[in-house]
């Protein structure tokens, strides 16, 4: 039996924070939708992977809910996912890395906590772990 990947996505928004107009609606409502497939695809195409949401519709979220939520779950993975409101921009990626297990590569801060890491850091944390993990697919 394989050992159970759990990766965590935060949809941007939540009832207080509605995000952009887009269209006849709000960012948040399409960001969720957007997840909620996500969520849908990965767990019939990788039923080793275990996906969790950081809300629900109707939620409101606290300051570091989020981080609590993900440390209580142990997450290999956490995504923040957002969209944005015009189309003619070029996609892009951008990477916020948080250290959240004593597993890492080099001499780096250790913390039990949430610890931010710049970008330049990052990568190296789970450059191995991404590789074995890409294999797979």
């Amino acid at each position: 039996m394989q050992q159970q990947f759990t990766i965590m996505f935060d949809p941007t928004g939540d009832t207080q924070n509605v995000g952009r107009s887009i269209k006849d609606t709000y960012a948040r409502n399409l960001t969720l939708q957007w997840v909620e497939a996500i969520k849908c695809d990965v767990e019939i195409k990788c039923p080793e992977i275990m996906v969790v949401l950081t809300r629900l519709s109707g939620e409101t979220m606290q300051p570091l809910q989020n981080a609590n939520f993900a440390n209580q779950f142990n997450i290999d993975l956490y995504l923040n996912l957002q969209l944005y409101k015009k189309f003619d921009h070029k996609a892009r990626l951008m990477f916020f890395t948080f250290l959240y297990v004593a597993d890492y590569i080099g001499v780096w801060p250790h913390s039990e906590q949430l610890t931010f890491l710049p970008i330049h850091r990052a990568y190296k944390k789970s450059a191995l772990q991404s590789a074995r993990y890409a294999s797979t697919f």
